[in-house]
């Protein structure tokens, strides 16, 4: 993992989704790009031409410049936490693009998560989170929580999206002191796919881990159960598939997912 892409909302200081992307990448010592986006109409006037063209007039994006200036602070800040190298991105487009964009080039995509963020409501996180297509990490801007990593729990029901997740995450469950797979999992599950192990997967990465065996029978309250434990077990992150559904102007994820996204209040590592 030694490239690390995070949407910036601010320009004017770090929020917490930033602080965490800055000081994993310290931890990992890996790149940063941090990139900072000014939507270039506002969708009221979104296809007025005429509106446009005042817009442009009466408006001029300050905002861009003030964003621009700071990438040589952001640069000697990441670079104090650890982190390889850094680039400040600017662009005149709107955030789901330009971050679809870029993830293809990025081995985690950082993105800030609860109310204190641009996106307006979790289906439109759950949105982003399938349009990048790599793993993502939400932090929760709202609850701010303070970057540790010793103890990662994973949400594990033997899917392909959980396996997926698992992969990706190696470089941060490397990172932990315990890991803890939280298992929904049950022995009767019949599946023509291979099965993926993922004891030995994690004993083979020299991965410590305890597996919980999670009481998941009604559909509704999977999530809540989920969140519980992960709680109980002091975990600094969770590791989950996301699953999605064929239409993205719907909710895109299952309803573990939707809940998690929600009401977590600890970063998630998710991949759909």
């Amino acid at each position: 993992m030694r490239d690390i892409l995070v949407h910036a909302t601010q320009y004017d200081r770090w929020t917490p989704s930033v602080r965490h992307a800055a000081e994993l990448a310290g931890r990992l010592r890996a790149s940063l790009t941090a990139v900072w986006c000014e939507p270039p109409v506002d969708a009221v006037v979104a296809g007025d031409v005429g509106a446009l063209v005042a817009l442009a007039a009466v408006a001029p994006p300050i905002h861009v410049d003030r964003a621009r200036a700071v990438a040589s602070r952001f640069g000697s800040w990441s670079a104090s936490l650890g982190a390889a190298h850094s680039d400040w991105l600017v662009c005149e487009l709107d955030p789901v693009f330009a971050i679809q964009q870029l993830a293809r080039w990025h081995d985690l995509v950082v993105l800030g998560g609860g109310r204190n963020t641009p996106w307006g409501s979790d289906a439109a996180l759950a949105e982003m989170l399938v349009r990048t297509q790599s793993p993502c990490l939400v932090v929760p801007e709202d609850r701010d929580p303070p970057f540790r990593l010793r103890r990662a729990a994973i949400a594990w029901n033997g899917s392909t999206c959980a396996a997926a997740a698992v992969h990706d995450a190696i470089p941060l469950l490397t990172l932990c002191e315990k890991v803890f797979v939280l298992s929904g999992e049950h022995a009767g599950q019949a599946s023509r796919q291979p099965k993926f192990d993922i004891g030995r997967y994690l004993d083979r990465h020299g991965i410590a881990h305890d597996t919980i065996a999670l009481d998941d029978n009604a559909a509704e309250s999977a999530g809540e159960v989920l969140l519980q434990e992960a709680t109980a077990v002091q975990a600094d992150l969770l590791v989950m598939g996301a699953f999605g559904r064929s239409r993205l102007s719907e909710w895109v994820l299952g309803g573990v997912s939707r809940h998690m996204l929600a009401h977590c209040t600890i970063p998630m590592l998710m991949r759909h």
